[in-house]
């Protein structure tokens, strides 16, 4: 997972959700495919440790 298509799927997420420590987002990435991205904040900064292509299992446990 290029490192543009993350932060543009951050930029442009289509939901965000806190749960606990972590941040899950879900966006598109530059050819406007949905990634499902988890991350934390440290240091000021969004520090993502998942991205992949959406899954509906994803989809639905964090956004339904």
């Amino acid at each position: 997972m290029r490192q543009a298509d993350i932060r543009h799927a951050i930029t442009n997420a289509v939901d965000g959700r806190r749960l606990g420590r972590e941040l899950f987002f879900m966006g598109p990435d530059r050819a406007g495919n949905l990634l499902e991205l988890i991350g934390r904040e440290a240091g000021g900064e969004l520090v993502v440790f998942h991205a992949m292509p959406l899954r509906e299992s994803f989809r639905k446990k964090y956004f339904l």
